[in-house]
């Protein structure tokens, strides 16, 4: 090929890049970044706002009702003509009914509270819903500045609810969403006193109640969180009874592998099928690890908008038209970037499913996948393998090692072979709780032998790799630290390692009570 005919190719394949980021970029977002923007636009520089002296006004929220005895209250920063900001100033009370026990539990253990009955004198909201309607019904608004001082007394809850790295969900999408259809039941945001009270009808579980562990802190921690009153799921039973919007159906990527130490993931392509549950939608939300830049996103084969900020796991895809129940959503995600942990997309539904993989390595690296096949030598000093593990998963990982590493296989009492992967930099030699392995393997065979006779051999693990450094655990794979404080010769090695195998039974999610 010649570098004339080289050239046009490249500039074929940057032209059809461009233009497909050109096309996703679709009038309908452009409209929804712009009321993204707006929303996100400081309150400090005295911006129109709509005020009124209110008193004896009651504003009731699924669990939560709230009373404004008497004070003022502003409306700001309109979207389609609406108000999405509201600061009262005042005296007022906040009364939340938790019916469920359990959820009251997890309340009490954050705020020393599971009764909430709290007065206030200022109040920061965040709504697309019915709440600055009621008002108006009641009350005559007067056109305004938001001023300086108010700024200041009302600045929490303007803190807390923008997005950061550490919220779960991007809280303006979810706010700008709603709005486009201003529902009576549509988002509502509140901070009051140390509390957030915040109710998402496009959240799995609607109803939220946070609270302010410590001063200073940069994010609220969750205590309650529930589903909306009228599904009736009040008992503690009915609590993992929970109505995902969607459901995967299938999920496959090709991943290339790349960096020093085999951890980068160059470039990923992920084909992923998903049913929708819910009646209706236009958004969908996913996550991916915040580390992985997403590159585009197609929707049964053509570019598509999605909204996701840099510091992230959560991203929103906006389809060009309304989905309906039973339908079945084709997308194709690319990806790229420095972190493995997450190698491929997840949703809010923990339900598990069958995955498949297909790995481009170089030839000197080692990967932990399950059901790894033989990888074949592609040529340039690379290689491929693949992956279809009869273990289902909701969310997927997987662990490299270069070099520096022996493996030594024991086998259970159940017949499972259990496979150590030593490390030498984890040795006593550079790490003062370093634990031997004369303690660290019988420790684990010890914990794992004790739980497979009591519940049989793990479901679909027919051997087990444990690695003594951080990742995550899964089906056939624990990490169990090998570098632990040592109390009266073992220390809390026996605790960890039971902890990480439970997982093999019962899910990632699994923790000591004790």
């Amino acid at each position: 090929m010649s570098k004339q005919t080289k050239l046009l190719v490249l500039l074929i394949t940057v032209g059809m890049i461009c233009c497909s980021s050109v096309m996703a970029a679709s009038d309908f977002y452009k409209s929804f970044k712009s009321e993204y923007n707006s929303l996100l636009s400081s309150l400090s520089q005295k911006p129109p706002a709509e005020v009124a002296e209110i008193s004896d006004f009651t504003y009731k929220k699924d669990i939560a009702t709230f009373y404004f005895e008497t004070g003022t209250i502003y409306l700001l920063r309109p979207t389609f003509g609406r108000p999405t900001t509201a600061v009262f100033l005042g005296k007022g009370h906040a009364s939340i009914d938790v019916p469920a026990g359990v959820e009251r539990n997890n309340l009490f253990s954050c705020s020393n509270d599971s009764l909430l009955e709290q007065d206030f004198e200022v109040c920061f909201i965040r709504m697309s819903d019915n709440f600055d309607t009621k008002l108006k019904e009641k009350f005559s608004f007067e056109a305004s500045n938001f001023l300086w001082r108010d700024y200041n007394l009302s600045q929490q809850g303007e803190f807390f609810f923008k997005p950061v790295v550490m919220h779960g969900r991007d809280n303006l999408f979810e706010l700008l969403r709603s709005a486009y259809e201003r529902a009576d039941d549509g988002y509502f945001w509140i901070d009051f006193n140390r509390y957030v009270y915040s109710f998402d009808p496009n959240r799995p579980e609607e109803v939220e109640i946070s609270y302010e562990k410590e001063g200073g802190d940069i994010t609220v921690t969750r205590g309650a969180v529930l589903q909306r009153k009228e599904k009736n799921r009040s008992k503690n039973s009915d609590m993992s009874n929970i109505s995902y919007p969607t459901r995967f159906i299938n999920r496959d990527a090709e991943i290339t592998m790349g960096g020093m130490d085999g951890k980068v993931i160059d470039n990923a392509r992920a084909d992923i099928s998903i049913e929708l549950l819910d009646d209706s939608a236009r958004f969908i939300d996913m996550y991916l690890h915040f580390h992985l830049k997403l590159d585009s996103v197609y929707y049964n084969g053509t570019p598509v908008d999605f909204h996701r900020r840099r510091d992230f796991t959560f991203f929103g895809i906006i389809l060009p038209e309304y989905a309906h129940k039973g339908d079945s959503l084709n997308f194709t995600l690319f990806y790229h970037g420095k972190d493995f942990t997450t190698a491929i997309p997840f949703i809010s539904d923990p339900f598990a499913t069958t995955l498949g993989f297909k790995f481009n390595i170089r030839k000197e690296y080692n990967y932990l996948v399950p059901s790894k096949t033989e990888a074949v030598d592609v040529g340039s000093g690379r290689a491929t393998f693949e992956s279809r593990p009869p273990q289902k998963y909701s969310s997927f990982s997987f662990q490299p090692y270069v070099s520096g590493y022996d493996t030594v296989t024991i086998e259970s009492n159940a017949g499972i072979p259990v496979h150590f992967i030593q490390s030498d930099y984890i040795s006593k030699k550079n790490f003062q709780d370093y634990v031997p392995h004369d303690i660290f393997q019988p420790a684990v065979m010890g914990a794992f032998n004790f739980l497979s006779a009591r519940f049989g051999t793990p479901p679909g693990v027919f051997e087990l790799f444990i690695f003594p450094e951080s990742s995550l655990t899964m089906p056939g794979f624990c990490d169990i630290s090998q570098v632990h404080p040592m109390v009266d010769g073992t220390g809390s090695i026996e605790m960890d390692a039971a902890a990480a195998l439970a997982r093999q039974w019962f899910g990632t999610t699994t923790q000591p009570s004790t």
